[in-house]
């Protein structure tokens, strides 16, 4: 599995990255447990993560700035040119939550 950038967002003012996209790795289990619980109020534990992971691994996207991860979104094709949001999870900060939600939305 790639595990390169998908996205990268990149302030050209201040000549660094913002926000980069990329594929889950099963060490981001502990925080987007975290960022789950705290944007859900749920906890769920790690085996649900990783049963999303391996029916669509091209669909477990994970957002993260210098402070780690700030996003989450899953999501499934449902058809030709189509693709069904499972969750997404952002801070409820609202800055970083407004801008990675534009961010996924955009996708």
């Amino acid at each position: 599995m790639d595990f390169s950038p998908l996205f990268i967002l990149f302030d050209r003012l201040m000549w660094e990255w913002m926000l980069l996209v990329r594929n889950f790795r099963r060490k981001d289990l502990p925080e987007i447990t975290t960022l789950i619980a705290d944007t859900f109020n749920r906890n769920y534990n790690y085996n649900f993560y990783l049963s999303i992971f391996e029916k669509w691994q091209g669909g477990f996207l994970i957002a993260e700035d210098e402070r780690g991860v700030v996003g989450v979104l899953t999501a499934v094709i449902s058809a030709p040119k189509e693709a069904r949001i499972l969750l997404m999870a952002v801070p409820l900060n609202i800055e970083t939550g407004a801008s990675v939600q534009c961010f996924f939305q955009s996708l």
